[in-house]
This record gives structure tokens, C-alpha cells and sequence, in this order.
């Protein structure tokens, strides 16, 4: 590509001079570039530099257009984008990457009109991509952007900015939602739209984009700026202007750190003010009716609970007493706001709410069942934040899943998506590191299972994990943009409603797994959010653990769900030993039932750990005393438990079946002959195989002589993201090993598999069990 930048004085004799240079420049299609000629370098943080990108395929003549329009005599220059490789699609996709990229730059207004940029799909999209980034370097060393790509990219300015290319289902939603409002409005109604959709579906982003979108149709100066061929230019009529020609409209936003964020970009944004923003009290204390508000977060609205200040209490009798004429209880903010607004557009997750005093679910399902029954029920469905997709979000709920499960969750494979665990809490927080010194915007965010000391006294720290200190974030406010928030670790109070490009979450001793019941449980004294277990008596209400256990799985999820490139895990206590040692047991409880052995022992005192080639090893016993005959056990545990293998000379080799053991009777049955019984020295292997997508957890196919005495290790692998929600023992393998050499040789072996790539299994391996296993036969 040879994309070329013409400058010019945003004047008549500038234009004409240009045009009469070369015959193209009449009639060629061009990305321009208006601007004031503020020099942003120079000046004050508080001004903004005026901005409007345009395309056209007819240069001269829009020029021309543009230099009799009122609105636009402050102009100063002119910048024209060239390049006669471009096609028409290739402007437009450059038209709407520069739009973005100056809105979230910080440095200006961008006077474009919201009603619809798009990013076409056409051939070679990706090659004319990489030269937009060249063309946006060329326009920074002149000055025109002041940070680059990954800086805007990663501001709050980008993420919020109304001038985005909407998913299809999002605009089609905007399309018709702004059609009803404006039919509903010229008729007098009233009306409820719901927009709903999981976490990363763009709520918020649509929610911004149709304010944006309403006051740009108020606030409409010329028809001879509009683009006919974008998607809502239609709305855009001096008839849809006079009906919201005195449009009230705010955004409600529950959460205090993300208001402050958006109210930034409302701030920078023309057309919009900072004001529009406010909060569920604001909106009962304001005066009049609004015409219009949209509600980001509704979970998050508040149903009469104890408040976080005494004068909030006293706010939310008086308002609830002002609006409906007492002091009713039953009443919640929701209510405020279909009381103080003609038309209300809620958005909502109800798997976002995070505590006892938000909207109660059975009022959230009865305000969707409403809006479905109208029509006026809206879909999203697009997953936008984690490039893993809307299946890493399912995932997360899954394995999240409050309920007991039939069969044990294990890890799936989300390709170049990073989501992998952490046995060390240090080398998680390295990671996050090295992964913000990379691509920025990387933090560390963890469940509310450590007091906040450190807000009393700022030398306390708050999260002690081994020998890592850590403390939680010092701001609440616009926290993940905070000058110390790579260093602290965030709530879930200051990331919902946040992207992130990784995320490293530490689970805390509030979530725990039940291997023997099969489903994840709270424990209460380890949960120190006190609004998040205060129990309601206002309103008579007392919350269980099975609803603090509905609240937690949801933090979590909503915490695990924040990063767009990659999500770490780090279980924030070590009871995999205890796991471990509970897992053999139960495998031997499972041989007593099902394979005649008389007699199973586990020796809980494991000896000392040796740490070899960066994992933590434990040794346990792991006795047997078999009292039927060793065919008749052959043929039992072949066919309900295992595989028992032998050899008929010293050289013959031996190798692990995988079963699962958890549920016998969905193991693979064995039609083939058993063969030949095994010596008391044969060894079982057991593991998940029927589990959905269980590739991360393939084979360990280790080969090795038979030894000679009757002793095996049952290799036992459980890594620190499964080990706290698998139940026993999925993850295991077996190697006969008959020397400290073999067994270093082994794992040596293994340790350079790791290193090859993300789809090896022992590349998230961090804890090795190794289970002598003895057999001693009573014939």
C-alpha cells in the first residue's frame, strides 16, 4: 500500500489549488480529516481539540459542500488519506477505525454524528487493516493523534465511546427500540423495553450509543452531513427533531466506579454532559419527570435493605414517601424510576447480582415476563469482550454451577485464549505482570475472603498467601485506571461492568468443593463483604448459605469473566494434599465395594515435598489386602474399575487405560477376552473419559520395564485450578517406576513436554502425587 496524506488550509483557494493539481483530485474517493487547529500538546488538559473525519468519492465537491456549512467556519485544516489500492469498503473501514481511534484519543471532540458507522467485511480486510496502522502512525508524528494504538485501545475513553460499529443484533435492537420510543412519544404512552444479555454482550456500549444516537437527532444542524448509505440515517428528520426537541434523558448507573468512568466519557463527548449520569437517589431527588432513562446494571438496583450510610437509609424512605405517598417498604428503586420517567429501557443480567440487597431474582423475572408479553423484550446474544467466546462464559457458569453435578467438571480447551491456574500466587501475579508490560491493562482481582485492613491503616496488608503480601485497592472510583492498581488487588466492587486484557483471580476460602456431596459450598466466616451476607430485616428476609452460595459463584463468575485475552486462576489456600490423600481413599473405598479387596489403607502423613523440576511432589502409602482370587479380580476390576496390565518376561512394557471411576456404570465396557491374570505387581490407572471436552486431560503414556517386586507410584495429577472442584480422582495416570533416577528421568521427560505448548497437559500440571501401591493377595 502507498497511502498518501495530503494537508491543507480548510479554505476555499486551498481546495481549489488542490484540485486543479491533479486531475484525480476531483472526483477520487478519499478518507478527510477536519480539525481546529488547536495544538493539543500545548493546551490545557481541559481543552479538546474540535475533530470530523469524513469519506467521499467525490473529493472536490464534498470540499466545497462542507465549506459553506456553518457549523464547520472554525476549521482550520484539512488532512486527505490516498491510497489507489483502496476500495470502497476499505475507506469506510478507515472512515470508522479513525472516528474510534480519535474519540478515544482524550484529546478531542469528534463532531461525526452517532447514526451509524459500520466496519464492512470485504476481500483482503485484513491486509488493508494492517496499513490503517501505518496511516495512523504518520497522523501521530504530525500530531494529530497524542497516544498510541494500546494506550487508546485500552482506555476507559475507547471501551465506553458511543462511536463503536454495533454487533448485528445490536443494532438491530437500537433500530427498533429507537422507532417504538419515537412512535410511543409522538402518541403521549408510556413505555418498559428490557435489553438483556450475559456478561461481554455490550450492554453498557448500546446504552451509551443510544443516548448519543437521541441527541444527535435533537440536536440535528444539517441534513448535508449525513452519510445516507449508515444504518439509522433515517431517524435523522426535522419531524423526529421536533418530537425530542426537549428530551430529558439520563443514564442510571448503580455501581459508583463505573459511573465515574462513563461519566468521563460524557464529558468528552459532544452533545453529551457528565450530569446525564447519575445515580438511583438522583433520580428520586430530581425534580420533573425524565423522558428517557436507561438503566446499566439493573441488577444492581436496590430492593429496601440497611444501606452503606445512615443518611441513605433516611434518602430512601423519603423519596419512596414523596413518590407513592407513604413510606411503603415493598417498594425498590425500580420503582423510582418507572415513577419518575415516561419510558424506561432496563439493562440487565440477573446473574450479575452480587448481594443480598439488590432486586430480588423473582422481580427481575417478573420485569422480563412484562416486557416479553409487550414485544418490547430485546436479545443480545454477541460475545464482545472474551475473544474466547460466549462458550467461556457458559463454561465459567458451569463449572460454577452451585447444584451437585453427575459427573465431575474438568478444564476445556479455549485455543489462544490464555486460561490456564496458578499453583503460587507469586508466579500469578508475575504473569499478570509480564502480561501488562506486554499489552497494558492487565490486574488482579480476588472474592471478598480477607478483611480490608488496610483501609483503617494503609501499612496493614490485607492478602497474606505464603510469603506474597498483598493489599486490595486503595481507590473505589475509576480503580483499574488507578496509578497503583497494578500492585493492589481488585473487588468486585470496582471491575463489574469492566474490561480487562487479563485477568488473575484468586479464589478465596469463601468458595469451597464438597468431593463427597459433589457440588461447591460457602463458608460464611470465610466471606468478609458484610453487606454481602447482611441479612434484610426490614423486610423480614434472612439469607441462607445456599443463597450467599448463589451470590459468591456469581462474584466469582462475573470476576473470571472480566479478561478479553486471558483469564489466570490461583486458589488462594493449599488443602491439595488433603485432596489428594481423599482421593486415594475414596479410590480405595471404590476397590472394597466393587473388586473383593478385604482390606484398604491410606497413610495421611505424607512425607515432605520435593520440588523437582518446578512441581510439588507428595509421597503417600497406598496398601491393599486382596482376599479373592486374582482372576476373579481381574475380571472385576477390568470390566467395572480399571486395568490391571502384566508381563510375561522382564522387557515387556506397560501402559495405562483410563476409566472413570467416579461412575462406574458409565465406564467403557470390555467385550475383549481378559487374558491372561495378572501378578500381584500389576498396577490400575483411573480417570474421567466421558467427561465433555476433556482433551486437556489426555494420556500419560508412559512406557517403562516391568519391575520385578510388587510395588507401583499411582501418579496422581491434580493442578491448582481443578483441584478445588474436581471430586477425585480425574486426573490420574500411572507409571511403574522403579528408581529415584527413573522417576527424575521421567519427570524430566515431562517437564520438556510442558515447554512445548499450551495443549500439553502437564503444561498446567503443578502438583504431583506419587501413591505406592501395594498388593497383597490372599489365595
Amino acid at each position: 500500500m502507498n497511502s498518501q496524506i495530503a494537508r491543507l488550509e480548510f479554505s476555499k483557494d486551498a481546495v481549489m489549488a488542490w484540485e486543479l493539481h491533479n486531475e484525480k483530485h476531483s472526483n477520487w474517493p478519499v478518507v478527510y480529516i477536519f480539525d481546529d487547529g488547536l495544538n493539543t500538546a500545548k493546551a490545557s488538559s481541559n481543552e479538546l481539540r474540535d475533530i470530523y473525519v469524513g469519506t467521499t468519492l467525490n473529493v472536490a465537491s464534498r470540499m466545497y459542500q462542507h465549506l459553506k456549512t456553518p457549523t464547520k467556519q472554525h476549521f482550520k485544516n484539512i488532512r486527505l488519506i490516498i491510497d489507489e489500492t483502496f476500495n470502497k469498503s476499505a475507506y469506510i473501514d478507515l472512515e470508522s477505525y479513525l472516528i474510534k481511534m480519535l474519540a478515544g484519543d482524550g484529546a478531542n471532540r469528534v463532531l461525526n454524528q452517532n447514526n451509524g458507522i459500520t466496519e464492512p467485511q470485504y476481500y483482503q480486510r485484513k491486509m488493508y487493516r494492517e496499513g490503517f496502522h501505518n496511516i495512523f502512525e504518520r497522523l501521530k508524528a504530525e500530531g494529530v493523534f497524542t497516544r498510541s494504538i494500546l494506550e487508546i485501545e485500552n482506555s476507559d475513553l475507547f471501551k465506553f465511546s458511543p462511536f463503536k460499529a454495533l454487533t448485528e443484533d445490536q443494532a438491530n435492537s437500537v433500530e427498533e427500540i429507537v422507532q417504538r420510543l419515537l412512535i410511543d412519544i409522538e402518541r403521549g404512552s408510556k413505555s418498559t423495553i428490557v435489553i438483556q444479555g450475559d456478561t461481554g454482550t455490550g450492554k453498557t456500549v448500546m446504552a451509551i450509543y443510544m443516548i448519543k444516537l437521541l441527541i444527535d437527532i435533537k440536536t440535528l444542524a444539517s441534513l448535508e452531513d449525513l452519510d445516507s448509505d449508515l444504518r439509522f440515517s433515517d431517524f435523522f428528520t426535522k419531524r423526529n427533531q421536533r418530537l425530542l426537541h426537549d428530551l430529558r434523558v439520563g443514564l442510571v448507573v448503580p455501581q459508583q466506579s463505573l459511573r465515574k468512568s462513563i461519566k468521563m466519557v460524557f464529558k468528552k463527548t459532544p452533545g453529551l454532559e457528565p450530569s446525564m449520569v447519575i445515580n438511583p437517589f438522583e433520580v428520586g431527588e430530581a425534580e420533573g419527570i425524565f423522558d428517557i432513562l436507561l438503566v446499566d446494571e439493573t441488577h444492581r438496583l436496590n430492593q429496601r435493605a440497611n444501606q452503606a450510610k445512615a443518611i441513605l437509609n433516611t434518602k430512601f424512605a423519603t423519596i419512596t414517601s414523596e413518590l407513592f405517598g407513604s413510606d411503603d417498604k415493598s417498594k425498590t428503586q425500580l420503582d423510582w424510576i418507572r415513577a419518575k420517567s415516561q419510558h424506561q429501557i432496563f439493562l440487565l443480567d440477573a446473574a450479575q447480582s452480587v448481594r443480598p440487597a439488590d432486586l430480588p431474582t423473582e422481580l427481575l423475572s417478573s420485569l422480563v415476563a412484562e416486557t416479553r408479553a409487550s414485544g418490547r423484550h430485546f436479545q443480545l446474544r454477541t460475545q464482545m469482550r472474551v475473544k474466547a467466546g460466549s462458550d467461556f462464559v457458559s463454561y465459567v457458569r458451569w463449572i460454577l454451577d452451585p447444584h451437585p453435578l453427575s459427573y465431575p467438571r474438568v478444564r476445556q480447551d479455549f485455543g489462544e485464549y490464555d486460561f490456564r491456574s496458578f499453583d503460587s500466587v507469586a508466579h500469578m501475579r508475575d504473569q499478570i505482570f509480564q502480561r501488562n508490560a506486554e499489552v497494558g491493562l492487565s490486574r488482579m482481582v480476588a472474592g471478598f475472603a480477607w478483611p480490608w485492613k488496610s483501609n483503617k491503616d494503609k501499612s496493614e496488608f490485607d492478602i497474606e498467601i505464603g510469603q506474597t503480601q498483598l493489599r486490595w485497592n486503595s481507590v473505589i472510583a475509576d480503580w483499574i485506571s488507578s496509578s497503583k492498581a497494578l500492585e493492589e488487588i481488585g473487588s468486585i466492587h470496582t471491575v463489574q461492568g469492566y474490561d480487562l486484557n487479563y485477568v488473575g483471580v484468586i479464589i478465596g476460602l469463601d468458595l469451597r468443593f464438597d468431593p463427597e456431596r459433589r457440588r461447591l459450598f460457602i463458608d460464611r466466616n470465610s466471606y468478609f463483604d458484610k453487606k454481602g451476607k447482611e441479612n434484610n430485616p426490614i423486610l423480614g428476609k434472612t439469607f441462607s448459605d445456599n443463597d450467599l452460595l448463589r451470590f459468591i459463584t456469581q462474584i466469582y463468575a462475573v470476576l473470571m469473566t472480566r479478561g478479553i485475552r486471558g483469564t489466570c486462576g490461583h486458589q488462594g489456600f493449599d488443602d491439595y494434599e488433603e485432596l489428594a490423600v481423599g482421593a486415594v481413599a475414596r479410590l480405595a473405598q471404590s476397590l472394597l465395594q466393587r473388586s473383593g479387596v478385604a482390606s484398604a489403607r491410606v497413610d495421611l502423613s505424607p512425607s515432605p515435598r520435593r520440588a523437582i523440576t518446578g512441581w510439588s511432589i507428595f509421597w503417600m502409602n497406598f496398601s491393599l489386602r486382596v482376599k479373592r482370587d486374582v482372576k476373579q479380580i481381574w475380571n472385576l476390576t477390568q470390566e467395572k474399575l480399571s486395568q490391571f496390565t502384566s508381563s510375561s518376561s522382564s522387557n515387556s512394557s506397560a501402559a495405562a487405560t483410563r476409566y472413570n471411576t467416579a461412575d462406574p456404570d458409565t465406564s467403557p465396557s470390555n467385550n475383549s477376552q481378559p487374558g491372561a491374570p495378572p501378578s500381584t505387581s500389576s498396577y490400575f490407572a483411573a480417570s474421567s473419559s466421558n467427561a465433555p471436552q476433556a482433551g486437556a486431560l489426555s494420556t500419560l503414556s508412559t512406557v517403562s520395564e516391568q519391575p520385578t517386586h510388587n510395588s507401583r507410584y499411582l501418579l496422581l495429577c491434580l493442578d491448582s485450578n481443578e483441584a478445588r472442584k474436581v471430586p477425585t480422582y480425574e486426573n490420574i495416570d500411572v507409571c511403574a517406576i522403579k528408581s529415584d533416577q527413573e522417576l527424575f528421568n521421567m519427570l524430566k521427560e515431562k517437564y520438556n513436554q510442558r515447554k512445548k505448548g499450551p495443549r500439553k497437559f502437564f503444561l498446567h500440571v503443578r502438583n504431583i502425587y506419587f501413591v505406592e501401591v501395594r498388593f497383597t493377595v490372599d489365595l
